[in-house]
């Protein structure tokens, strides 16, 4: 089971930025360190539940309740619904059966450090289009007298690339007529979420161009900047967290970091279907829609257990890769310094293995990948630098390898982010955010969508908490 976590940088950050722990997460530092950095990533996501439950209380991302239930002894499993659906008459259908996995103890983890498995939807009786506000402006003072139907958060995206960010002033009312007077806070790229619930729309000021809506256009706008929710938990090689920026490339799912002058790419991943609607939510969960209608979930996750390496990999002299990065359809090119092998060890041969998943492959003197695992070749005859490229056509780690007589082993990798990807959903035609939760469109209707991750902790000696409010239970 994948446990996200993101900011194992907050304790490599200590090291020297030439080293290994600091330079990838996959030295044997880091892999040591990685446990205590996921006790304190789950305490860091116990304080932004409280924080999120005082200012934004919903239940996409809070959790308001915890469900304990009486252990006695050890379960072998324990089994409920995948999905369950409140409709507006009362009725509770649930739909499908799947295991609730063990994830440890409550103290040292936290449900929205898991994967999305399901979900709770309620049915609501919205009606959209009634009232609805979306409105494009220029840079200025717009005065409006605009009704909406009923009291909600407003959003702000800007409907181009900024330079820096900018202050938008808003001016309106709640229903029982009070005024209020928002100065929000836009981002370069990502859409911002008023802190206060609108009735009445009197005035807008903004310096820059900018849509401004009563829902958020998922197939546009993809994440939700605030000052008064905590920074999603995802942070940059230097331990800080970073303000991202998600898009979609018609093959990858990208996460950029937007808060320098220049933004930085931190995760990619790639996926199979073509998406309608991507949502980033501040517990770093990724929901999407694709165009078939099914909903798919991802928990991006930058760790891989790379199997047959040390600390050398990405981090030596004399193997590299040109992408730490791999992504299916282009070449994975990677570079070994034969000539300063030789030098610095004295070793006239070398032997450069390729692993990816199960296959291993050698390169031989005739610049061929062979499955012949005594094939060595000579490193002073050769070129100077010898230059492999391999086409990628999977997700897993493709791991190099180049190994002295006397067995010394430099690695270089490139590899993709081991994010959870997983099929949940179908016939949705439409994902949107109103009023800070995240809203399903199915056959006409709309639902509010709540996660469950289908997990299950030791709360203590006589109870175990879970994640959701499961309807039929089955322990063995």
């Amino acid at each position: 089971m994948i446990k996200q976590n993101n900011s194992i940088n907050i304790l490599t950050k200590y090291f020297a930025q030439w080293s290994a722990p600091f330079n990838n997460n996959f030295s044997n530092i880091s892999k040591f360190l990685l446990p205590f950095s996921d006790i304190v990533n789950s305490n860091i996501d116990k304080v932004c539940n409280l924080v999120l439950q005082r200012y934004r209380n919903n239940d996409l991302e809070c959790y308001n309740k915890i469900y304990r239930l009486p252990s006695f002894g050890k379960y072998k499993s324990i089994k409920a619904e995948t999905h369950r659906i409140k409709h507006l008459d009362g009725r509770v259908e649930l739909i499908g059966k799947r295991d609730i996995d063990y994830a440890g103890s409550f103290t040292s983890n936290f449900f929205t450090q898991f994967p999305i498995t399901g979900f709770e939807l309620t049915e609501t009786p919205l009606s959209l289009n009634k009232n609805s506000f979306n409105e494009t402006m220029f840079p200025g003072t717009k005065v409006f007298d605009k009704k909406l139907s009923t009291d909600c958060t407003l959003y702000i995206s800007p409907t181009e690339q900024n330079q820096s960010v900018f202050n938008v002033v808003i001016m309106g009312s709640d229903s029982n007529g009070e005024t209020i007077i928002e100065t929000l806070r836009v981002n370069k790229e990502s859409s911002s979420e008023t802190f206060y619930k609108y009735k009445y729309i009197y005035k807008i000021e903004t310096p820059n161009y900018i849509t401004i809506s009563d829902k958020l256009n998922l197939s546009k706008h993809h994440s939700i900047d605030s000052e008064i929710i905590p920074p999603k938990r995802i942070t940059n090689k230097y331990g800080d967290f970073i303000s991202p920026h998600l898009e979609y490339d018609g093959s990858s799912i990208v996460v950029y970091d937007q808060s320098g002058i220049v933004r930085s790419e931190e995760i990619r991943f790639d996926i199979e279907s073509n998406l309608k609607s991507i949502y980033l939510t501040n517990s770093s969960d990724i929901i999407s829609l694709d165009e078939a209608g099914w909903i798919n979930t991802y928990k991006p996750y930058p760790m891989y257990d790379l199997i047959n390496t040390n600390g050398s990999l990405n981090n030596n002299p004399f193997i590299f890769v040109e992408e730490e990065e791999s992504k299916i359809g282009y070449n994975v090119r990677c570079r070994i310094f034969a000539h300063d092998i030789a030098k610095r060890y004295r070793s006239d041969k070398i032997k450069i293995t390729l692993y990816n998943g199960d296959d291993v492959f050698y390169l031989n003197k005739f610049g061929q990948l062979s499955n012949d695992e005594n094939t060595w070749i000579s490193s002073v005859s050769s070129a100077d630098i010898i230059n492999l490229s391999v086409p990628c056509t999977n997700t897993m780690p493709y791991i190099f390898s180049v190994t002295t007589l006397d067995n010394k082993i430099f690695y270089a990798a490139a590899y993709q982010d081991e994010s959870n990807n997983m099929l949940l959903m179908g016939g949705v035609t439409n994902m949107f955010v109103f009023n800070r939760e995240l809203y399903f469109e199915i056959d006409n209707k709309f639902y509010s969508a709540k996660p469950i991750r289908h997990i299950w902790m030791q709360y203590d000696e006589n109870e175990i908490v879970l994640d959701s409010d499961y309807k039929s239970i089955e322990l063995t």
